[in-house]
């Protein structure tokens, strides 16, 4: 007999330093303004729509003639707010100079690029966290918290680009029999994996929750590269923004009977699937999470200081000061671009650690940083 018992939640998100998640979409010079500090992300096509005759002529005549400069700097100089956009945002002083600076010409050839917004996941109404980023972080919270002794080689792998690491794993990612003991299984068989019993919405989708911001790559030697501009969200440390996305999450917790036949099916070689019955419930994840973002922000905190980067620095210990406030209902959490090999591997919980020369950063904090809150409904 199979019991289930299912206990929801009604979640937030509240980003603490800058957010990525991407779209998979760049933004070309053309479908975007910034005027007067405001950033329009606009519809070339609706553009094209209002302007008068001779405008028109004059934009046909320029896209013939394959003149891109001179398209981004007439988009640029004849858009007004009255002609409609699918979203806007306040930018920084910084970006608004850079892009007066670049939109009028080029003098070099990846002059464009500079000009290339990363889009964050979203649609016509607003932005959105999903629910797979979220349950991904948590997933690996949670098996480092039930890994013992890990002792494992880190490699390259040059054939997964974008899984440049692979912890002992032919495929890249985490190592399958470490995963299937911290699940509680002998094979891993998703058919039996725990998590297959959590549900994570997508949340809900906010008009105003993002600005730009230009992400870099900070190395060890106190040096940075660029990363392009990208959508952000706002947030707590960053902006002085107190915003929260909401989603739902469930967790159906199954009490197996072990004399049952289920239990007794076999991979091969008539071994049981299921080594030990594994209930998950909310207060086990966020006792997870807390370890692990624990650890990932004392890392930080390491690196930064061994490479002198005092603004980095001192983002971090806000981000720790900020984290001795939160109540047994709240944890921190990173996700997104560039949250880091250690918020996406069991890294920093394996004796063999491999150690990470760079951090992305945005307007000197570290990305990805955000509190996980709860109320059981």
């Amino acid at each position: 007999m199979i019991k289930r018992d299912i206990e929801n939640f009604r979640c937030q998100l509240t980003p603490l330093t800058p957010i990525h998640i991407g779209s998979g979409e760049e933004l070309s010079s053309c479908d975007y303004i910034i005027k007067k500090n405001q950033f329009f992300r606009i519809s070339l096509e609706d553009f094209y729509e209002k302007l008068d005759l001779k405008l028109k002529k004059e934009f046909l005549e320029l896209i013939e003639n394959n003149r891109f400069i001179s398209i981004r700097k007439f988009v640029k100089d004849n858009y007004k707010e009255e002609y409609g956009y699918l979203y806007k945002t306040t930018v920084s002083e910084d970006i608004q100079e850079k892009y007066e600076s670049k939109i009028g010409g080029a003098t070099k050839k990846n002059e464009e690029n500079l000009l290339s917004v990363f889009e964050f996941i979203g649609n016509y109404k607003g932005k959105y966290i999903p629910g797979s980023s979220l349950k991904g972080y948590i997933r690996t919270a949670y098996i480092a918290n039930e890994s013992e002794n890990l002792n494992y080689n880190i490699m390259r792998n040059s054939k997964v680009k974008t899984a440049p690491f692979v912890s002992g794993a032919k495929e890249g990612g985490m190592d399958k029999e470490i995963s299937a003991k911290a699940l509680g299984l002998n094979s891993l068989e998703p058919k039996f994996d725990p998590f297959k019993n959590i549900t994570i919405t997508d949340s809900n989708i906010l008009s105003s929750a993002i600005t730009l911001g230009e992400v870099e790559r900070a190395n060890n030697k106190n040096a940075s590269l660029p990363m392009g501009i990208h959508e952000v969200t706002k947030s707590l440390l960053g902006t002085g923004d107190n915003i929260s996305f909401e989603f739902n999450l469930s967790i159906k917790n199954l009490s197996y009977d072990l004399s049952k036949k289920l239990i007794e099916l076999s991979v091969t070689k008539g071994e049981s699937i299921i080594k030990e019955v594994k209930e998950i419930y909310m207060d086990t994840l966020f006792e997870a999470l807390r370890d692990m973002s624990n650890s990932v922000l004392k890392d930080d905190i390491q690196f930064f200081k061994a490479t002198n980067n005092r603004k980095c620095l001192e983002s971090c210990e806000k981000i720790l000061e900020y984290s001795k406030t939160l109540k047994d209902n709240e944890v921190l959490i990173r996700l997104g671009k560039g949250s880091g090999f250690n918020s996406k591997t069991l890294n920093l919980f394996n004796s063999r650690k491999k150690e990470v020369h760079t951090r992305v950063v945005v307007d000197g904090f570290p990305v990805g940083w955000g509190i996980l809150s709860y109320i059981e409904d």
